[in-house]
């Protein structure tokens, strides 16, 4: 049987396809650079490995980040939590160290505004 030194990477021809075939790629720099002569391909199938694994990386940071907020989504969404973990979660996401509010929380300032407000209000009746 012909083939399969590579386990075909030939056919991997897509990103999904190619994800997981960094050793198999890594291998086929080695035999292509060892060549002599295929320098190019070498070095453009070391680009292709060098890209997947830089892109791995920046999918992983972002989605160690991500992923909280994801969860928090999907629980809203399947009605196992309200959509303040969701909010929670985006402050958080986001690097908010204030106290979250929800729709019907006031601030404290907000809060004396509005005693200000219905004081003023009350005085005019």
């Amino acid at each position: 049987m012909s083939g399969g030194s590579f386990n075909y990477l030939c056919d991997a021809r897509t990103l999904a396809a190619l994800a997981t075939r960094a050793d198999d790629l890594s291998d086929m720099v080695t035999a292509l650079a060892e060549l002599g002569y295929a320098e190019d391909a070498a070095a453009e199938t070391a680009g292709v490995l060098a890209t997947l694994r830089a892109a791995g990386a920046r999918v992983e940071a972002s989605t160690d980040r991500l992923a909280p907020v994801w969860q928090a989504m999907e629980w809203w969404r399947s009605y196992d939590r309200d959509e303040n973990g969701l909010r929670q979660a985006l402050a958080e996401y986001r690097g908010e160290t204030h106290t979250l509010r929800t729709t019907y929380q006031l601030t404290a300032t907000e809060a004396e505004a509005v005693d200000a407000l219905r004081r003023a209000r009350a005085k005019e009746a």
